[in-house]
């Protein structure tokens, strides 16, 4: 059984790689995002898929024979991208059945907004 799986940025933000973004506000330090983010960390989805018991985790492979291609990370283009799912079929399946196809998409997030302010000095 081979899935195609399409992922994209629908909103207005840029995906980043996971890693780069601190998970609380507290824990900040040693993080890339904003200002030392690179390119090689735009655009970078991390990707759990689950099929009839078989797990296939980005950059880690899958089991039970399962892959998935690209098989280290989703690299958005124009805010989108593709992957594709093997899942290997039980030779005891003999009939019709509906089981779930479970996909967890794992990045950062930025999004920003600019507004012109003026600083006056109430001094003078």
């Amino acid at each position: 059984m081979i899935f195609k799986i399409r992922v994209s940025n629908s909103g207005k933000g840029r995906v980043v790689e996971k890693t780069t973004v601190p998970t609380t506000i507290a824990s900040y330090a040693g993080y890339k995002c904003p200002y030392d983010l690179e390119y090689s960390d735009m655009n970078i989805v991390d990707y759990e898929v689950t099929f009839q018991g078989l797990v296939v985790h980005s950059g880690s492979g899958g089991s039970g024979g399962a892959s998935c291609e690209p098989d280290n990370f989703i690299r958005l283009y124009n805010g989108a991208g593709v992957m594709y799912c093997k899942f290997p079929l039980s030779n005891t399946q003999q009939s019709a059945y509906q089981t779930p196809l479970l996909v967890t998409l794992q990045y950062g997030y930025m999004d920003s907004e600019r507004k012109h302010i003026e600083i006056r000095n109430l001094r003078n």
